[in-house]
């Protein structure tokens, strides 16, 4: 049956405090706290821009890192709650069904995983590579969940990984510190995705690149042309008004003049100024996303571009 918005608004209660858990403790990207602008309004090509880098400086950050440390196996196990929900929803929506009774046991889950199975737009139509890799990490965590469940694990002081123990007493490979946080992030933003019933291509990004950095737990080839989630880049830009009415983004030109000077930078953030009736209009859009010579009008712009109101 096809996934409707109840199943998605379901899957957002569910899962709520599991991604606030995760969001709260496992930033986005690294040098999270770091800023940078650039204002491009009222410039010609060759003229200096103004440009602002902000740095956030936490005194008690050792502190603070040290206390979040001691949670992350919970909000590992955390994450392993939304993927196993994402699971039976997609098990539910591809018209599969338990064996016996209205719940999924453990074992058919991971049978289900194991032969990927499943029905979950937009993950399994725009980023299967995404859901493919999910599906794995699932099937071989499956002792690591169960050594969690039943207290059998533990973190190790010195590096922070996660070392669980199988039914026979023997320890498991260990899941790294990065791993769990890869792993969290992955699990919450591919939530996000399916929750929002959209997946830009900038989230597209960020789901393959920590795909790829759980190679140890599923074992597939990189997906190609990731790039690591980098802060953002707040733009300020002028909008071309031409003859007739509309109004002109070049977003290839722009895009090619910031990466001179963001050489790091993957992710724009654009705030897009017009003048319309003498009363100034601001579009936004992920510069990223756009290509080529945008032109429109301002009651309707184009997907990807909408009106801060």
């Amino acid at each position: 049956m096809p996934l409707s918005s109840t199943d998605r608004s379901e899957l957002d209660e569910d899962t709520a405090l599991e991604r606030f858990a995760i969001d709260g403790t496992v930033p986005p990207h690294a040098n999270v706290g770091s800023t940078q602008s650039i204002d491009l309004r009222g410039k010609a090509p060759d003229q200096p821009k103004q440009i602002a880098l902000g740095f956030n400086v936490n005194m008690s950050q050792g502190a603070v890192e040290a206390a979040l440390a001691r949670v992350k196996p919970f909000v590992f196990g955390g994450a392993n709650k939304v993927l196993d929900l994402m699971i039976e929803l997609a098990f539910d929506t591809a018209g599969l069904a338990p064996a016996t009774g209205r719940r999924w046991t453990f074992a058919e889950k991971v049978t289900h995983a194991r032969s990927f199975e499943g029905d979950l737009p937009p993950l399994t139509d725009r980023a299967p590579e995404v859901w493919e890799r999910l599906l794995v990490s699932y099937v071989n965590l499956e002792e690591v969940r169960h050594s969690l469940a039943h207290r059998r694990a533990h973190m190790d002081p010195s590096t922070g990984d996660l070392v669980g123990h199988d039914r026979g007493g023997s320890s498991l490979r260990p899941v790294t510190v990065t791993e769990q946080e890869q792993f969290a992030r992955l699990a919450l933003e591919a939530a996000d995705a399916v929750i929002g019933d959209a997946l830009p291509i900038r989230l597209h990004n960020q789901l393959a690149w920590r795909a790829n950095q759980l190679q140890g737990l599923h074992g597939r080839p990189p997906i190609a042309d990731t790039a690591e989630p980098v802060p953002l880049v707040n733009v300020q830009l002028d909008l071309v008004p031409l003859d007739d009415g509309r109004w002109r983004l070049t977003a290839d030109d722009i895009l090619a003049e910031l990466r001179k000077t963001f050489q790091a930078a993957n992710r724009f953030d654009a705030d897009c100024h017009a003048t319309v009736n003498d009363v100034e209009r601001v579009f936004v859009c992920r510069l990223e996303e756009q290509s080529g010579v945008i032109d429109f009008e301002p009651g309707s712009p184009p997907p990807g571009i909408w009106e801060r109101r």
